[in-house]
């Protein structure tokens, strides 16, 4: 018995090294070597690579061993699943395909290119990985003002595309001083803007730094796709909080998620002042009191909703206590007052307000409204005097 095991595990480890053997010169004798090149449009960068689906279904992966390969990505225009599709290609032997939605943004490189581009490949452990030589690289934000979505109605939305868009990750940490290590490091509210792919095609990338971590996927793009055109036709581009992370392993991985804002409560609900204004920035919620007694303005504008986006004027005021005058912020709907805030939150924002309106500029917040036909409540985005620098100071009210 004991022989016959050992001829089975001399008989397995024989089979085993003929396979290996007879798989390497395989990858010898195939008519293109694989090698490293840069590619026909120019140099390839390690943090960008896309992954090739399908390669169970072809033999070439079989053929290549781990590390760098060049391979062959061809355009196949007359593919009846696929009319974007792009074919990948080790020497004569097919591996797979470029994934579906990022073909429809690389076939037009791949079309000026001829209809077959060479870029640097890298196998590892059965998969493989190519570099997007070609791509467009970040849409220019040269001219456009960042702005925040009026109302603060938001949710998270996983990025798309993280995978060829490392660079742009590791420029985030780098841009933050955080390390990325083997064990992950994260960013949380990074400013991120929405922006329109410089190719052409309907993607909105999502750019940090100057730099592409990202796309919008299908449901966000065909959703935000107007406003975010519509933005930018007013020299004004989307800005969204962005939380990333990121871990260093044999390559860098990395995740982005941002809050998008409602499509509808991007721009103000109503016009803003046609006097000269200032939007404060958003920083602190405050509650309004007393709007129990503007309740007939207030619920038409809600109209049924459980909630709506408004734009509040604030003003220096007082108001008659029972043995004093008291100082207070006047919350403005409409131009109709809906209430005051708070003693506390008025003592924190008045000496900004009065900055504001000593410059002859009307202080604007962000506004929302929730409840129903009974009762309805006000609540404002501001900033406290002390929140504000002396440079938005300066830029907001010269």
């Amino acid at each position: 018995m004991i022989w016959f095991l050992v001829a089975v595990a001399v008989a397995m480890v024989a089979g085993y090294l003929w396979a290996k053997s007879r798989k390497n010169r395989a990858v010898a004798q195939s008519t293109t070597p694989l090698r490293v090149t840069t590619g026909t449009s120019g140099s390839a960068r390690d943090e960008m690579w896309l992954p090739i689906v399908g390669t169970s279904y072809h033999s070439a992966i079989d053929y290549a061993g781990d590390g760098r390969v060049e391979v062959r990505l061809k355009r196949e225009p007359n593919n009846v699943h696929d009319p974007s599709a792009i074919g990948a290609w080790i020497g004569n032997r097919k591996l797979g395909y470029v994934p579906r939605r990022i073909a429809a943004r690389y076939a037009p490189v791949i079309d000026s290119a001829g209809g077959t581009l060479r870029v640097p490949g890298y196998c590892s452990g059965g998969s493989i990985d190519v570099a997007p030589v070609g791509l467009p690289t970040a849409p220019s934000t040269e001219n456009l003002r960042p702005i925040t979505a009026w109302g603060w109605t938001s949710y998270a939305c996983e990025v798309d595309g993280e995978f060829m868009n490392r660079a742009g990750i590791s420029a985030a940490f780098s841009a933050a001083r955080v390390p990325i290590t083997e064990a992950g490091a994260e960013l949380d509210a990074v400013p991120a803007l929405l922006l329109r792919a410089i190719d052409g095609s309907d993607f909105i990338d999502v750019v940090i730094n100057g730099q592409v971590v990202g796309f919008l996927p299908d449901n966000e793009t065909a959703t935000y796709h107007t406003v975010i055109e519509d933005l930018r036709a007013r020299g004004e581009a989307l800005q969204v909080p962005a939380r990333i992370w990121a871990r260093q392993g044999e390559r860098l991985r990395g995740r982005v998620t941002i809050q998008l804002p409602r499509a509808d409560e991007i721009r103000p609900p109503s016009p803003l002042p046609t006097e000269p204004y200032v939007v404060l920035p958003a920083n602190s919620s405050m509650q309004v009191t007393g709007e129990e007694a503007y309740q007939d303005a207030l619920v038409p504008i809600l109209g049924g909703r459980p909630s709506a986006s408004v734009v509040a004027t604030l003003h220096s005021a007082q108001i008659q206590k029972a043995r004093s005058v008291a100082d207070v912020v006047e919350v403005r709907v409409a131009g109709r007052t809906a209430g005051y805030l708070s003693g506390v939150s008025s003592a924190n924002t008045i000496d900004l307000i009065r900055a504001c309106e000593a410059a002859g500029r009307i202080p604007v917040a962000h506004g929302t409204l929730t409840g129903n036909s009974l009762k309805v409540e006000l609540t404002v985005r501001t900033a406290k005097t002390a929140d504000v620098s002396d440079e938005w100071l300066h830029a907001a009210l010269r």
